[in-house]
Formats: C-alpha cells, structure tokens, sequence
C-alpha cells in the first residue's frame, strides 16, 4: 500500500487469448413497475452491431450475482455467434439486503418478471430480435428458463435447464429432509421459495412440471447423475411430465456428475460435456450469424 503497486502473483485461464473475447457492456432497464435493473450484454467477438441471436443466461442461487468479469459460458456462447444477456433480478446479491429479499417467494413472479422486462428492454432498443432468443440457466437459472418458456412461449424460441429445480414443492420437502426441518437452512429455503402448507397454491402454479402442459417450445434437460443440492429426479419428473403432455424434451444425465458439473472420478468433466451440448441444442433452434 505504501508504493500503491502492484505485484503479479500468477495468471488464471492463462491460455485463453483475451483478444478473441467478446466485449461486455452494462445494460440498464427498467421493470414494469419501475424498479431500477441491471445485466450484462456480452457481443459476439464479430462485433457488438448487427442482429445477433440472443440467448439469455439466467445465474442461479438465485441469492448470488454474475459479474462485470471474464465468464466462461457467456463467453464460450459469444465466441459462437450468440450475444448472451445476464439479467441481474430482484433475489439477487450484491445490490443491497432489501433488493435481495424482494425475491424471497418470487420464484415464478417478480423474478420472471424481471428476466422478461430485460429481454423486452433488449428487443425495443434494437439488441434483439423478437423469435430469435433461448433462455437457459443452471440450478435457479434451469429453473427460470422452464418459467419463461410456460409464462412467455411467445418470447423464446427453445430453454434449456442444467440441473434445475423443476418441483418447487418436492424440492422445499427435499430440503426439509436433506438439512433438517429444525435447521436455519430449511427455515431459509420456506422464506425464499416457499411453505408448503401456507404457499400451495402458487408454488404449484409456479412449479414446471405441474405446468408442463403449457410448455410448447423445444427443451433441453441435462442434469448430474450425482447431484444432492437438486436432485436427478427433480429433471426426470420434468421429463416425464413433459412427455406426458406431448413435447418431449431432449434429455441428458451425466453420470458421476455432481451439482458443480464436477466428476466423482479424476477427468471427468461436466461442464465440458454440458456447454457442447447447449451450444449444439442453440444452433439447432437459432438462426446464427456464423
């Protein structure tokens, strides 16, 4: 602090050339009942003008943030022809207590709602366009991208969940039995998703495989086999439902896999495996530039 320098310590991801990564611009919008929002917008390396597909990458947690930083998947998209939009909704961290707890039991609400003015915002100002955008996300954010697709089918062309909560009922009684019903956890999770006993009602109506039947667009599930914060049946119900009201999904377990994408055996990588498949699932239902 006294030479106010500083000293390199080492270099991470250190083969990647930074001159072939697309460039990311701060969005700001506004929802529909005024609440001030932020994203990131992240360009293709091809250049931020033109029409570009859009896919909109919804962060999990969903108490937690992206970052105005270096982010393999919204790269590793970009550098495939897609700009990537990370909204940064009511429930997330980083913007204040009183914002995050605005999306406590807004699982399907406010927090959708929020998603959608953002993509909105994108299309009327001409960094969109309107049947040319997928929403995905992992855990929280495979989640939301189901939502979009029941509560917006007109705005997305496909979603795509990575072990995403599909059940919010059975996944607040998971949690109940996971961490104890006595725990601070389990006390958390009923604040923030919901009580099953007071919240029924809309946690069924916000719950995707209970709406499954209004899911018209294509869907691609993938989950790990070994996951025990969601767990593997929360995507194989989805499946089933799905199957059951007519619009199969496509549907990946990753064996040995855990809710990371991290492999219980040394080189087994999910995550490798998960963006592959999410890159080939978007260049079959978006028109890319490429």
């Amino acid at each position: 602090t006294e030479t106010q320098k500083l000293d390199r310590v080492a270099n991470v991801l250190s083969d990647i050339n930074i001159n072939n990564l697309g460039r990311m611009d701060v969005v700001d919008y506004t929802a529909s009942d005024g609440q001030a929002l932020s994203g990131y917008l992240t360009h293709p390396p091809s250049g931020t003008s033109g029409a570009k597909p859009l896919v909109v990458l919804v962060h999990g947690g969903p108490e937690a943030r992206d970052y105005f930083d270096f982010e393999q998947w919204s790269q590793y998209l970009a550098s495939n022809g897609f700009r990537v939009f990370q909204p940064q909704f009511r429930g997330s961290s980083g913007y204040g207590k009183a914002f995050a707890e605005a999306g406590y039991g807004q699982w399907g609400g406010l927090m959708q709602d929020d998603v959608t003015d953002g993509v909105e915002h994108l299309i009327r100002t001409g960094k969109a366009t309107r049947g040319n955008i997928c929403i995905i996300g992992a855990s929280y954010g495979g989640y939301a991208a189901l939502m979009g697709g029941i509560k917006t089918p007109d705005l997305y062309n496909c979603a795509a969940s990575v072990n995403g909560v599909t059940d919010l009922i059975e996944m607040v009684d998971y949690d109940k039995d996971y961490y104890g019903k006595k725990s601070e956890t389990y006390d958390y999770v009923k604040r923030t998703i919901g009580d099953p006993k007071a919240d029924k009602a809309r946690m069924v109506a916000h719950s995707p495989t209970k709406q499954a039947a209004r899911l018209k667009i294509p869907v691609l599930l993938i989950h790990g086999e070994k996951d025990e914060v969601v767990p593997i049946e929360q995507a194989q119900k989805m499946r089933d439902a799905m199957k059951k009201s007519g619009n199969s999904p496509e549907y990946i377990e990753l064996s040995g896999i855990n809710h990371n994408l991290r492999g219980d055996k040394p080189g087994i990588y999910g995550e490798r495996t998960t963006l592959e498949n999410l890159r080939i699932f978007l260049k079959k239902h978006l028109k890319s530039q490429n």
